[in-house]
């Protein structure tokens, strides 16, 4: 499958670091980390998790951020990411694959998905206080448990991005969309 992603390799960072910001094309040329690839398409990790496939995929300030090298290359936020990241994290698709568990969704279903892989999706109980009281973009987990490090689909290499021919959320994740709503 084809997916757009973010590699660390020092050297093209700082080269399109330095060129990118007086011609900006840079960021995305063949000498930058940012690279269309050919990837094996992912399996579904258990029976909780549901393969979608992208009709509709946003572009969000940190997608910019993370093409245009807008965070330095040891920042913080590396810690919580799994390199290569597959990019996007905003998304309606349709659902192509279910596994056992799964009831609240069924394939060919339009849904949207809340990108962040948080205690309960990782298998951590009990769940830290950020996730307990629903606060999941502040969850304190997002490098443990049974996932690779990563806030959310869009930061990790297991779930690819949504920038992707397909990815993978749990079924926490999804919420329906009537195929009537554009």
């Amino acid at each position: 499958m084809r997916t757009i992603e973010i590699g660390a390799r020092p050297v093209p960072y700082f080269v399109c670091k330095l060129f990118g910001r007086f011609f900006p094309p840079f960021y995305w040329s063949g000498v930058s980390n940012v690279k269309l690839r050919q990837v094996p398409e992912p399996a579904l990790l258990g029976p909780d998790w549901v393969k979608v496939r992208p009709i509709l995929s946003g572009i969000c300030a940190s997608d910019l951020a993370g093409v245009t090298l807008k965070h330095s290359f040891d920042s913080f936020m590396s810690a919580f990411a799994s390199f290569p990241i597959g990019l996007g994290h905003e998304v309606v698709g349709r659902v192509a694959e279910v596994g056992d568990a799964v009831t609240e969704v069924e394939v060919g279903q339009r849904v949207t998905v809340d990108p962040y892989l948080h205690c309960r999706i990782r298998g951590i109980d009990p769940p830290c206080p950020s996730c307990e009281r629903g606060e999941y973009p502040t969850c304190r987990n997002f490098h443990e448990g049974n996932l690779p490090p990563g806030t959310g689909i869009g930061s990790n290499n297991f779930t690819r991005g949504t920038w992707s021919d397909c990815f993978l959320a749990h079924r926490l994740q999804l919420l329906p969309v009537r195929d009537g709503i554009r």
